[in-house]
């Protein structure tokens, strides 16, 4: 008796196949979710940038107008906790696939062959500098805060995907080499206990038409052979699947499913991370605790100290978001490099850096991911109460003058402050035993110094945030 990879197949109930096997699954929920961002986009232009409702409604209108409320205050948190916990999911709804889809599909009716991507776009440092450069974006020109700017940043993405759909004749370019977000999903989605995986071992290896991976159902509408032509029967670590679920709506044995895996059905982490994945585990290590220091008042002005310390010296006040921009993506990345390699050096490691930090990049996720959630978790809480008032008034005009005259009060927060830093603090020191552990029992010799190194600094950097939260 063979049993199933799955501990739970949240793809076998009967109900839930009805759904999936439905011809109009996930499509329906792809052009959801483009309305949506079409309704943001809308809302953005229409509101304008501070040249049209005057800066000082800036800090509040981010939280009042729907656009920026959604983008950057709800589905961006929402992201993150979201793949930790189910993976690539959000791939399953994004309605930039569904453009670049239709894009690639109208390129072929046109008789365009599409031009092969670079072998270097393929290793996902466009998708690096993709991610830096709304880091930027958000820092430098505050497209956060702004709703006509979120606005431009929305259209942009949606021509992106329908230039790489159209131009390139690899399945899925944009989603793989120049969607921003890529490599956060492929790491933070890589702690998720949840999986697209065969049910069955023996099933698959008993299979002979292998509709999953049949070319004459590549193309089809539904019911298509893998898009991303992958092998759904035997998928590797980073093979990039965005569970459009096709796979199981093909297989004619039903023995493809998406849920928690058993332990030993889990792919393993590689002994070497590709080097654009441990480029943006180090960014985003700088980015994350800068995230977290600005829900603390004293750790933000000591953060921001040498930044703010340098646009005066040159009397240049408005280069701060650009120098911020750099300490955070630039100089405390490089301060946790050194800390690590200066851990290697000392437990006498004869690995260069680039070797040295692709074998022990992985460790750190858990506790990147967990401070990564908990900002996501604060912001969240802080953020969801503006959403009905946003939905009545999309553009939050009167909001937010109502806020700036005192007229109203700033919406609560849905969860009292002192049960956040609790789950807060329980999520960071279980991720930092998770982290441990797992470290331990990799890595030996010189390399598990720098890797309980590299872990250590990242859970000092968040609990000096958690601290101060529980103070409160």
């Amino acid at each position: 008796m063979h049993r199933s990879n799955f501990k739970v197949n949240l793809i076998a109930p009967q109900s839930v196949k009805r759904i999936v096997q439905n011809v109009l699954f996930p499509y329906a929920l792809q052009f959801s979710a483009l309305a949506v961002f079409a309704l943001l986009i809308i809302v953005g232009l229409k509101t304008g940038g501070p040249e049209s409702y005057g800066a000082n409604l800036t800090p509040f209108l981010r939280k009042t107008n729907l656009t920026t409320l959604v983008v950057w205050g709800l589905w961006w948190p929402a992201l993150i906790v979201v793949t930790i916990v189910f993976g690539r999911i959000w791939c399953l709804v994004c309605p930039m696939e569904l453009v670049s889809n239709i894009a690639n599909r109208a390129s072929r009716l046109l008789g365009f062959q599409g031009v092969v991507l670079p072998a270097w776009l393929r290793k996902g440092f466009l998708v690096l500098v993709a991610y830096l450069a709304l880091q930027l974006l958000v820092a430098g020109f505050q497209v956060h805060r702004t709703p006509l700017y979120t606005a431009y940043v929305l259209v942009g993405l949606l021509v992106l995907a329908l230039l790489a759909g159209f131009l390139f004749r690899e399945p899925r370019a944009f989603c793989n080499s120049f969607c921003p977000a890529a490599l956060l999903l492929d790491t933070y989605g890589s702690l998720s206990p949840f999986s697209l995986e065969k049910a069955r071992d023996d099933v698959c290896h008993g299979c002979i038409t292998k509709d999953c991976i049949k070319s004459s159902n590549r193309h089809k509408i539904d019911a298509r052979s893998c898009p991303s032509y992958l092998r759904p029967f035997d998928l590797r670590f980073h093979d990039p699947c965005v569970l459009c679920l096709q796979c199981v709506k093909v297989c004619p044995h039903a023995n493809i499913g998406f849920g928690y895996l058993r332990s030993q059905a889990r792919r393993q982490i590689p002994e070497r991370a590709p080097l654009a994945t441990v480029a943006f585990i180090f960014v985003a290590c700088g980015f994350v605790s800068h995230e977290l220091f600005a829900e603390t008042p004293a750790m933000d002005k000591i953060f921001h100290f040498v930044p703010a310390w340098l646009s005066t010296q040159l009397d240049r006040p408005e280069l701060f978001p650009w120098l911020e921009a750099v300490w955070f993506l630039a100089v405390l990345p490089a301060a946790v490099m050194s800390i690590v390699w200066l851990a290697a050096v000392c437990s006498k490691s004869t690995y260069a850096m680039s070797e040295l930090l692709s074998r022990i990049g992985f460790s750190l996720v858990p506790v990147l991911a967990a401070g990564h959630a908990i900002k996501a978790m604060l912001k969240l809480n802080a953020w969801s109460a503006f959403l009905p008032g946003a939905m009545l008034e999309p553009d939050g005009m009167s909001a937010a003058r109502n806020i700036v005259a005192g007229a109203t009060q700033s919406a609560p927060s849905i969860m009292p402050a002192y049960l956040i830093s609790v789950l807060a603090t329980i999520i960071l020191a279980l991720s930092a035993l998770f982290a441990m552990r797992v470290a331990g029992g990799r890595f030996h010799g010189p390399l598990r110094a720098p890797a309980f190194m590299g872990i250590t600094a990242l859970a000092m950097l968040d609990s000096i945030v958690i601290l101060d939260l529980l103070s409160r």
